[in-house]
């Protein structure tokens, strides 16, 4: 799946793939990233970004995952 298209997945898609360890949080968050940073010269897309705290929190959703560490959320990842 190209970034493009992760970037368009739908909460229940994504926390499919993240549950059959298809995609990673980080990589879907990357892939959200880098489609914000593509259209920002033509739109406006986020009026703020904190893409390094999101980053942060989707890298501890993976390493819980991952590790199996407490129980997720109700939306691990997203």
């Amino acid at each position: 799946m190209n970034d493009l298209e992760l970037a368009y997945l739908s909460a229940s898609e994504a926390l499919s793939l993240f549950r059959s360890r298809k995609l990673s949080p980080v990589e879907l968050l990357d892939a959200v990233i880098a489609r914000a940073e593509t259209i920002a010269p033509l739109i406006n897309p986020l009026a703020d970004c904190y893409f390094d705290e999101a980053t942060e929190h989707a890298r501890k959703d993976e390493a819980q995952n991952v590790n199996h560490a407490g129980a997720p959320g109700p939306l691990p990842g997203l």
